[in-house]
Order: structure tokens, then C-alpha cells, then sequence
């Protein structure tokens, strides 16, 4: 990857494990933390994948991490399914995807040397890591007009406390997404 798009990377996941770390100081019950304490952990690890240099470093923990992280999305979609919420199920099988990606990035990647890229996929997960690419790449549409839609007619004094840092937090997310599954 090139150091000007492992700036934008750094930049768009910096935000997001600032917003992770001010949801997770607010955040009532374990299961909400826990939520958090996931995207913070995901979004450091985006940080560090985009550098040279830093595939190595943490790999297997990287790997179980985000297998368990896939799992608990997973079995929290379906408790909330079972349960017949209407809203909330969806969202949560948004971050099984998410994180399940960033199981299979982790996994594909290669160390290649202190002058490449800070990742290379391996030939096998190829197709699946551009299928997922395209899914981000389409979320980053969707959370934009989202966004756009939460802070319409929102008085800037009160942009922080709306529904637009969440929309945000998804765009940057995504966006860095698209960006390390195409590169």
C-alpha cells in the first residue's frame, strides 16, 4: 500500500477507535462494552495493517480475536432475531461480516519485507476478500446517504450528540473496508 493511502487508513480508523473509546466510556452493560471494545480492537488493527512492517506482530492473536469477535456478532444476531426485534438483528449480522473479513485479511496476509506493502492477500481468498470489497464498498454509499439524511437540517451545536457520529463511525469503517480488501 502506498504511504499516502495508509494515511487516509490511519485517519479514517484513528477517528473510529476515537468514537469506539467515547462510546465505550458512555456505554451501559457488559454486552455494549463488549460491542465497543471489538470495533476498538478492530480499528487498531486496521491502523497497523496498513504499515510495513506490522503483519507479523500479532497475527494469531489477530486471528482468534477476530473469529471470536465473527461468533459473538453471529450469536448475538440470532439471539436478537429469536427474539423477534425488528431492529438491531441486521446490524449486528453487518458486523459478523465485517468482522469475518478482517479474519480472513488477517489470514491472507504476508510479511514482504520492510520496503512493500503492508499486506498482501494470498491467490486463495482472492475472490472473497474482492466480494467483501465490493460489500464495503456498497456500504459506503448506503452510510453516506445515511449520514447525510441523520444531520440534514441538525444545528451544528448539536452534531455531536446526534445520530450522525454512529453513521459516520459506519462510513469510515467502511470506507477503510473497501480500501484493504482492494489493495
Amino acid at each position: 500500500m502506498s504511504a499516502p493511502l495508509a494515511v487516509v487508513v490511519t485517519i479514517l480508523f484513528t477517528g473510529a477507535a476515537l468514537f469506539s473509546i467515547a462510546r465505550l466510556t458512555k456505554a451501559h452493560g457488559p454486552v455494549t462494552r463488549a460491542n465497543y471494545v471489538l470495533h476498538l480492537l478492530m480499528s487498531l488493527a486496521m491502523m497497523a495493517m496498513a504499515w510495513p512492517g506490522t503483519v507479523d506482530l500479532l497475527l494469531p492473536a489477530q486471528v482468534l480475536i477476530f473469529a471470536a469477535a465473527t461468533l459473538w456478532f453471529v450469536a448475538r444476531f440470532v439471539l436478537l432475531a429469536r427474539r423477534g426485534r425488528k431492529r438491531g438483528p441486521a446490524f449486528d449480522l453487518y458486523h459478523a461480516a465485517m468482522m469475518a473479513t478482517m479474519t480472513l485479511m488477517v489470514l491472507s496476509m504476508q510479511s514482504h519485507g520492510p520496503d512493500s506493502s503492508a499486506m498482501s492477500h494470498s491467490d486463495g481468498l482472492d475472490a472473497g476478500l474482492a466480494a467483501a470489497g465490493g460489500f464495503f464498498a456498497v456500504a459506503v454509499v448506503m452510510w453516506a446517504v445515511v449520514l447525510v439524511r441523520r444531520i440534514r437540517g441538525v444545528p451544528a451545536s448539536r452534531l455531536r450528540t446526534s445520530l450522525g457520529g454512529d453513521a459516520a463511525y459506519e462510513l469510515a469503517t467502511a470506507a477503510g473496508m473497501a480500501i484493504m480488501t482492494f489493495v
